[in-house]
């Protein structure tokens, strides 16, 4: 749905279009990452090629860079304060 939302797609609407996708792999026993380019384009023509990089695991971990998000980055500070005992 982030992706979505990043090519200009209102987010409820972004929502709705990644709940199909997320239906349509389940529906056929495989995964997001399974699907190529003209399966995901059903569901939205805003969907091009850079949606593979972001649906790799890593990219998506590593996008979290919020306080409490899941980048490296942000994971080996906190592990890193909890080790100095803050």
């Amino acid at each position: 749905a982030e992706y979505l939302v990043k090519k200009g797609m209102p987010f409820r609407e972004a929502h709705s279009v990644t709940g199909k996708i997320v239906t349509y792999c389940i529906d056929r026993s495989t995964s997001l990452t399974e699907l190529d380019l003209d399966e995901l384009q059903r569901f939205s023509p805003l969907i091009r090629k850079d949606v593979f990089h972001v649906l790799q695991v890593e990219t998506s971990v590593n996008g979290k860079k919020s306080y409490g998000g899941t980048s490296k980055n942000l994971v080996r500070g906190r592990i890193k304060k909890i080790k100095n005992g803050k």
